[in-house]
């Protein structure tokens, strides 16, 4: 399965800098994978703003799931760089829930995730 974004759509689109160059086409797969489960299948035949939305929703779980594996599965919950210092505070959130968390915020409107027939 290909992935839905690219490293460009990531750093430019979406503002990503999380996910290292050397990692990104493997979380951007599974990223990719995740969604296609979330929206049982329908996330790659979305079209025009909803195709947008759906890059978005994968450029934001990649960041989670990157983001899981290295933090001992702890993942931020709120994060500033005011003044130019770095401050995160971390809970223990599991990651399926955040994932769900993000693919509510990007997809919540688009119908996707409609789990009904």
């Amino acid at each position: 399965m290909d992935a839905l974004i690219d490293r460009t759509f990531y750093e430019e689109s979406y503002g990503g800098d999380a996910v290292p160059a050397a990692a990104f086409p493997r979380i951007a797969k599974k990223a990719t994978a995740t969604l296609q489960g979330l929206t049982q299948g329908r996330a790659r035949a979305a079209t025009g703003e909803r195709a947008e939305a759906v890059k978005l929703a994968v450029c934001a779980i990649a960041d989670l799931i990157w983001q899981a594996e290295h933090a001992g599965g702890r993942l931020p919950t709120t994060e500033s760089t005011g003044g130019g210092d770095y401050a995160a505070t971390y809970e223990d959130v599991g990651l399926n829930e955040a994932i769900r968390r993000e693919a509510q915020r990007w997809l919540g409107s688009t119908g996707l995730l409609y789990r009904g027939l």
